[in-house]
């Protein structure tokens, strides 16, 4: 359970005009793990992983898993780099790193709830997180 200044702090962090304490930087790291945790809690975990073993029915395969071959470290880690050709890895930023990153800012005026509203298709997680946090707030 949270302690009302964590509340207020996981606040801010959902603000995005507020999230990158400008006035208080020695408090943002505090947030930010706050909201990581309080994200974690709120991801699903897949827990629609299908036995790869076993068909629809039931049955267990003979061979699920194909064999594949084993490429030799060298092969992986010294490939020539052709230049202006570099290869960019995928991303692999969370909705939570996208969110952070988002340098977005809202009108003064604008009614954080309708800003959550949104953006919930961008930020589905932390748009059910603000619903509670800031609801909790009023």
């Amino acid at each position: 359970l949270l302690g009302l200044p964590d509340v207020h702090y996981l606040a801010t962090m959902l603000h995005p005009n507020l999230k990158s304490f400008n006035h208080t930087p020695d408090k943002k790291l505090y947030a930010e793990n706050l909201l990581k945790i309080a994200f974690n809690k709120l991801t699903p975990l897949d827990t629609n992983v299908q036995d790869k073993t076993k068909t629809k029915d039931g049955k267990k395969l003979v061979n699920p898993i194909p064999k594949t071959l084993i490429v030799p470290l060298d092969e992986i880690f010294d490939k020539p780099i052709v230049k202006g050709n570099l290869v960019k890895p995928a991303s692999s930023k969370t909705e939570l790193n996208l969110y952070l990153c988002d340098e977005t800012k809202i009108e003064k005026e604008t009614n954080i709830f309708n800003y959550w509203k949104l953006n919930e298709t961008q930020y589905p997680i932390l748009a059910q997180l603000a619903k509670q946090i800031l609801a909790f707030l009023l």
